[in-house]
């Protein structure tokens, strides 16, 4: 059966809506006139792609406070800070008092720093890998609209804790761990929502390119978070967190009010509906061909819009009374059903050879500028956002790559997914990231901490 034969509707034609799922600020701008030479479906799509990248700009823009206001935590040479006035340390002295070659560092980072700055990072990737696999657990079952809405307000708030020790006069390391874990808990949410979000919307036949250009929004946001933060890092340091964590709480609540989580909500067909019915037929045929006869049915212009008519069963076709079909309904899968995906093992031990290089160059590069070169704090950090561009760079010529490499091996993949769906989803996302997370944070703590000792 070809995809013709069970193609009951266009792309771009309009179906029965959800309004409960379109958020207010959605439906403000569908009261708007659409340009002409855009289709319905490609606006959203357009809107979609820009949101999801802004959402996770704006998650690593986040994060890239701590590698920053390492240099302003625990400096190199004080001596350029002769004649400041300081804000007093914990016992109560004003730091130009102390005589020590640290005295303008931020206790309890004035002692064995780098040891201090490997756990804070080991305590972020750690709860962060964590947090993604119960995150995409959790992302399959709920609303994504209001789960990625959440996770991001929390994590800037979190985020904000960091730069209010600065205000709040805070020298207690139990403090800035506590603010770390719970921060990288809610950094997980991101990945586990925006990638099925781009899925609903795009599908499984252009998922290929479309990542590839959509992935570049990490290095994006590490430039802008390394810009940001380099603001204040020679001065008010709190607000080289604040400051992003301020952004992310914003991009929190823009999510609520504008992100649309799936194309049937507006009333579009979802972008695999082709493929899904493709599939489910020839599973149906496979199971019994007495069922070719059932599925030969003449398919008519316009599908039914009865809601009763949706099926429970899910990786099946429907077939009703008036020879209409519907499409089956995805159900999450486990950890373990996506530990079993095809490639998810392969792409975690690549991916934690290439983070364990990254994240080192993430946490430790502005130190090391800083270090070995006569620069100050936020021309160490500008520069190392210089790491990040050549990433973005990387990225787009990857993706021509990576364009090229799937239309050869789209056959291969189609005939694959009829006996092994494969399907972006949550659980899947978090369990090819998270197991690397947690190695490349324990290799560069202990690489770390050795060094130092």
């Amino acid at each position: 059966m070809s995809e013709r034969d069970v193609e009951p509707y266009r792309d771009d034609e309009s179906l029965p809506e959800n309004p409960g799922e379109v958020p207010c600020g959605a439906r403000l701008l569908q009261r708007f006139p659409r340009p002409s030479w855009i289709s319905r479906i490609a606006a959203y799509r357009a809107a979609i792609f820009v949101m999801t990248y802004v959402v996770y700009v704006v998650y690593h823009l986040s994060r890239r406070p701590l590698g920053v206001v390492k240099t302003a935590w625990a400096p190199t040479n004080c001596s350029k800070y002769e004649g400041l006035i300081r804000r007093p340390n914990s016992s109560g002295f004003n730091a130009l008092e102390r005589h020590d070659d640290n005295w303008c560092a931020w206790e309890p980072f004035d002692q064995n720093s780098k040891q201090l700055f490997s756990w804070l990072d080991f305590a972020f990737r750690l709860s962060y890998a964590l947090g993604m696999l119960v995150a995409g657990q959790f992302a399959e079952r709920v609303n994504l609209r209001m789960f990625l809405s959440f996770g991001m307000v929390m994590a800037g708030l979190f985020i904000i804790l960091n730069g209010m020790s600065y205000f709040w006069n805070i020298h207690v390391y139990s403090y800035f761990l506590l603010a770390q874990l719970l921060a990288g808990t809610f950094q997980g949410t991101g990945w586990p929502a925006v990638v099925p979000l781009v899925g609903n919307w795009f599908g499984r036949r252009r998922i290929g390119i479309i990542f590839g250009i959509w992935n570049s929004h990490t290095s994006v946001g590490n430039i802008l978070g390394a810009i940001i933060s380099a603001v204040w890092v020679d001065g008010e340091w709190g607000y080289s967190f604040i400051v992003p964590g301020l952004i992310t709480v914003a991009g929190g609540i823009f999510v609520y009010l504008f992100l649309i989580v799936r194309p049937e909500d507006v009333g579009l067909p979802h972008p695999d509906h082709k493929l899904d019915q493709a599939e489910s037929a020839a599973a149906l045929l496979k199971t019994s061909p007495k069922n070719a006869a059932t599925l030969a049915v003449i398919v008519p212009d316009q599908p039914s819009r009865d809601e009763s008519q949706r099926p429970s069963t899910a990786g099946m076709i429907s077939i009703t009374s008036e020879g209409t079909e519907t499409l089956p309904e995805k159900k999450p899968i486990s950890i373990l059903r996506a530990l079993q995906i095809p490639g998810v093992w392969e792409f975690s031990l690549c991916l934690f050879f290439s983070k364990a290089v990254y994240y080192t160059f993430f946490f430790w590069l502005p130190v090391y500028i800083k270090e070995t070169t006569d620069v100050v704090n936020h021309i160490a950090a500008d520069l190392s956002a210089v790491f990040d561009a050549g990433g973005t760079y990387t990225e787009l010529k990857r993706t021509l790559w990576a364009g090229c490499a799937a239309e050869l091996s789209a056959e291969y993949w189609r005939e694959l997914s009829r006996t092994r769906p494969v399907e972006v989803q949550p659980s899947a996302a978090s369990c090819s990231f998270s197991p690397c997370r947690v190695c490349t944070a324990w290799s560069s703590t202990s690489a770390t901490v050795s060094r130092s000792s």
